[in-house]
């Protein structure tokens, strides 16, 4: 009968432990950051998403949903999983990195500059390759922001194998494709990380679910945001449009906005 009770509360323990993981997690559906800033707890490491997050391109070229228009594109011309997100970063590496950009929310630079000047360990994970390193950095100087003040050190800049992710200015580059919550735990025991708890704020449900995933795996307390501030704007996403500013772009090496495209798309007509 000894063994039966110890079996009884091994199990009882089990479901216990696991209840408390479960309790430790959160996704959340905000649509602005004021909602992400007032949950935030003490103690906590934020890691934020960059594009259709913290920026966006100006005009329909150079978005994130230009560059999964790029992969639709590929895959309607027969080329399936990573090989058509690979050739549509071909198409996307002269255009993403160097587009002008704009903060999807204006008050996001003061709320990332507060968690800053408290010390918050901040910093950003995107599925932008290593190769976009040095360009996302330029546009995210031309906002101001700079992930590099309290982000983690580690002693090299680049972590992973093959070049396929970086680490550098504070941010985290890993190739369209890969695991952001895999990425993260990774990057959190490379760099002697130990959080009582993480933030994580991204547009795409499969990362916020990812990230959610890979961290109760290793019982770090949790929340994640699924951010909205850009829906509307992916929603209402114009192929042709995106298809004229991209073939002018590639004759005059030239961004133009939305308005002047479809007043050329106007005269066209």
């Amino acid at each position: 009968m000894k063994w039966k009770t110890s079996i009884i509360w091994t199990l009882s323990f089990i479901v216990m432990f696991a209840k408390s993981l479960e309790a430790s997690a959160e996704i959340r559906d905000v649509r602005s950051m004021a909602e992400v800033y007032s949950s935030i707890p003490q103690g906590a490491i934020v890691v934020f998403d960059l594009d259709n997050t913290i920026l966006e391109a100006k005009q329909t070229l150079g978005t994130d949903q230009f560059f999964t228009f790029l992969v639709q594109k590929a895959e309607e011309a027969g080329v399936r999983g990573q090989e058509a997100k690979d050739l549509a970063l071909l198409q996307a590496t002269g255009i993403q990195p160097i587009a002008p950009v704009r903060l999807v929310e204006e008050s996001t630079l003061g709320f990332v500059r507060t968690l800053q000047e408290k010390n918050v360990i901040v910093f950003g994970l995107t599925a932008r390759p290593a190769a976009w390193a040095e360009g996302t950095l330029r546009q995210l100087a031309s906002l101001r922001v700079d992930f590099s003040k309290t982000a983690p050190r580690i002693p090299k800049e680049t972590i992973g194998v093959h070049g396929e992710l970086k680490y550098q200015g504070g941010v985290i580059f890993l190739k369209p494709g890969f695991d952001k919550g895999v990425t993260l735990v990774n990057f959190l025991t490379a760099s002697h990380q130990k959080p009582k708890k993480i933030v994580f704020i991204d547009d795409k449900h499969h990362n916020v679910e990812s990230v959610d995933k890979a961290l109760n795996a290793v019982g770090i307390e949790n929340i994640a945001f699924r951010y909205g501030a850009a829906d509307e704007r992916v929603r209402n996403f114009d192929s042709q449009l995106a298809n004229f500013e991209y073939n002018y772009f590639l004759i005059h090496k030239v961004f133009l906005t939305d308005e002047q495209a479809r007043a050329l798309l106007a005269k066209k007509d």
